[in-house]
């Protein structure tokens, strides 16, 4: 009991004594501990990184559509038959006879930053076209009809005036480096992930990266032959029916005419069925016309043509393409070149043609331009890819008046259907017109369409993303 007591009176006296000076001690670790463990998790995150490259180059006002769908939403999105659905919104209307859309938002959204959202903060603008944000609602008052304007929304939103993009998540900006004012890795983070994307300008560069440990996965690769052997890589060969091959003729060149067209056309190899491109349509689009004329190899067909339609000049071409598609021009100018001979023997030996020195003019000889950046305003014939836009709409790609039209492709009836295609607001009209739209370019051949590229992504059999499971 004397030991009890004594020991409370020490306790007691030294309380008196440094009661405050320990008090302070006591409330400054408390505070000091909240404030560590708060930033510690930032500063040594836990969360598992993934590291993938990125081919290209880009700024935070750039940033690829596989990064962007990360980080937030749009209003719209689509389906896997091409149909496009509501997203951020609940639904939406037509009014005015196709000149306005009216969007409503979805209650209670919120940015990834927690700020609430308002129809204001997600407007967006358009040339030739009146917004106007009220309550939840978003009104686009257009001059013209516009059928594809819900797909136009279906780009990720992100709220203006900030540093970094802020959209609907679910990923947000951790950290950026960068050179200048290109990227050199964005760093994105979820509630459980961080992901590390580092940029090369290169395909070669990327791959190089790979293989030196510094990214775990990259994606839309011409070829992965070089991982082939690799144990602890997986490759995964994507057949891209978003995307098709094609050669465009230069219809300004007077040599092109529909029958030469027709008869290259004939003469080519075609790929196997299940990449087969017939049209510039995505084979699985409600839009797409699958009985179109599909151009199977047929040399004597291809010979009848050319020799009945001689052209006036030699068929002496230029082909331009791409690295890319270096092997494939190749192989197409063995083709062409091998059936100009054969055409040739067969106009020679022909009665029904008198002037024997015009069969010379069948015979082809074609020299391949490699060039990684085509000028599209100067070229004979040119094998690349495009891209297969989300709404059947290829107005821009095939209607006389654009100057994006660089074939020069100048059909009176196509560029009424592609008129009224782009105002009529009915599915089913719209079909029937985009089908009428493929057969034209089928017949007129301005381009041979080919196939759907194949693009190769590689990764670490321990590589894992969410989403990507």
């Amino acid at each position: 009991m004397k030991t009890l007591r004594k020991t409370y009176w020490y306790v007691s006296s030294y309380l008196e004594k440094h009661g405050k000076l320990l008090f302070v001690a006591i409330l400054g670790s408390t505070v000091f501990l909240g404030v560590l463990l708060f930033f510690l998790p930032k500063l040594f995150s836990l969360k598992p990184r993934k590291y993938i490259g990125i081919i290209g180059q880009y700024t935070l006002t750039s940033l690829p559509l596989e990064i962007q769908n990360k980080m937030s939403r749009g209003l719209t999105t689509s389906n896997e038959d091409g149909e496009i659905i509501p997203d951020l919104v609940s639904r939406w209307s037509v009014e005015n006879d196709g000149k306005q859309f009216r969007f409503l938002l979805k209650e209670n959204l919120e940015w990834a930053d927690g700020t609430a959202v308002t129809s204001a903060s997600v407007l967006s603008s358009f040339r030739d076209t009146e917004s106007l944000a009220q309550n939840n609602e978003l009104l686009y008052s257009l001059k013209e009809p516009f059928a594809p304007f819900p797909s136009v929304m279906i780009r990720p939103i992100f709220l203006a005036g900030k540093e970094y993009p802020v959209g609907f998540g679910p990923y947000s900006v951790r950290k950026v480096t960068k050179i200048d004012d290109l990227l050199k890795t964005l760093e994105l983070e979820s509630v459980d992930t961080i992901l590390v994307y580092r940029f090369y300008s290169t395909e070669e560069q990327a791959k190089m990266a790979y293989k030196e440990g510094k990214i775990d996965q990259l994606s839309h690769l011409t070829n992965a032959d070089a991982f082939e052997q690799w144990k602890q890589t997986t490759i995964h060969p994507e057949i891209r029916f978003d995307r098709y091959v094609a050669i465009f003729f230069n219809l300004q060149d007077p040599r092109f005419e529909k029958p030469v067209r027709q008869a290259l056309n004939y003469a080519l190899s075609k790929p196997p069925s299940q990449v087969r491109a017939v049209s510039p349509y995505h084979p699985n689009h409600w839009s797409f016309n699958p009985a179109v004329k599909k151009y199977e190899k047929d040399q004597e067909k291809a010979i009848e043509l050319l020799i009945h339609n001689i052209p006036a000049q030699p068929l002496s071409l230029e082909l331009t393409t791409s690295t890319h598609f270096s092997d494939l021009a190749d192989a197409m100018k063995q083709e062409w070149e091998t059936f100009g001979a054969r055409a040739y023997q067969a106009c020679i030996t022909l009665e029904e043609i008198k002037n024997k020195e015009m069969c010379s003019n069948v015979k082809i000889e074609l020299r391949v331009k490699i060039s990684n950046f085509p000028d599209l305003a100067s070229y004979q014939i040119l094998l690349i890819g495009q891209q297969i836009p989300l709404d059947p709409d290829q107005y821009t790609m095939w209607h006389s008046t654009q100057t994006t039209n660089f074939t020069h492709y100048h059909s009176p009836k196509v560029d009424k259907l592609l008129e009224d295609g782009r105002k009529t607001i009915d599915q089913l009209e719209r079909k029937t017109i985009y089908a009428e739209v493929q057969q034209y370019l089928a017949e007129d051949s301005p381009a041979i369409f080919l196939q759907h590229p194949i693009e190769y992504s590689i990764a670490r059999t321990s590589f894992r993303v969410p989403g990507k499971e």
